[in-house]
């Protein structure tokens, strides 16, 4: 099931703010539709999932779809610890 949630890059006031959805989930993380967002594998991200604050925090990012592939626009993200920030 796709959630929408919301991935942030960058911390304080230097933080960039994009709108995304899940395309799957396990216990240690998600797959997530990022669309034109640029993200790099080990890169550290936030999100805030609609549906479950509870999972809201910080993950790596694991791998990236290659462009021109059938999972570009999506990534691996895996969770690290929960919020401990205000969004």
């Amino acid at each position: 099931m796709r959630v929408r949630a919301a991935l942030i890059l960058g911390s304080g006031s230097d933080h960039r703010r994009y709108e995304i959805t899940t395309v799957d989930s396990s216990e240690h993380g998600f797959g997530i539709a990022i669309g034109p967002v640029s993200l790099l594998p080990g890169q550290i991200v936030q999100v805030i999932l609609a549906e479950d604050l509870k999972r809201a925090g910080r993950y790596r990012v694991v791998w990236v779809g290659p462009a021109g592939s059938v999972r570009s626009g999506d990534a691996g993200i895996e969770f690290l610890s929960a919020a401990i920030a205000q969004f």
